[in-house]
């Protein structure tokens, strides 16, 4: 089941870790050699599912990759930074990071903005 936290307790009580803070350990993962970036908003593009206590998630990913690259080689180098990298930040185990490849881009295209519609009140 998709949440947008994840826990770990201690003597003290329980640390709670949100998807901004995985989100955020695992984009730097994805900028290191420009192979791969989110495929869609950033608040979209990794969702987690806790398992037990809560100490454990699963990851998926939602990913663009680069014209050329060979998904089958590079990407389980990706879920694994991205799991050292969630696991070194945050504390929380990670049992599985499933990579979800949405589309390609080319490198060095601009990334397109997010489109956003503005309704006037009456216009819906």
């Amino acid at each position: 089941m998709a949440t947008d936290v994840a826990y770990y307790t201690n003597e003290l009580g329980r640390i709670y870790v949100g998807r901004s803070i995985i989100r955020q350990a695992v984009e730097p993962e994805l900028n290191l050699e420009k192979k791969f970036e989110p495929a869609s908003s950033p608040r979209g593009s990794v969702e987690i599912a806790s398992e037990g206590e809560g100490d454990r998630v699963s990851l998926t990913v939602h990913l663009a990759v680069a014209y050329g690259v060979n998904i089958q080689n590079e990407a389980p180098k990706v879920q694994e930074r991205i799991k050292r990298a969630v696991e070194a930040i945050t504390g929380l185990k990670v049992e599985e990071v499933t990579v979800n490849i949405e589309r390609i881009f080319q490198p060095g295209e601009k990334k397109q903005p997010l489109e956003v519609k503005t309704v006037k009140e009456g216009d819906a």
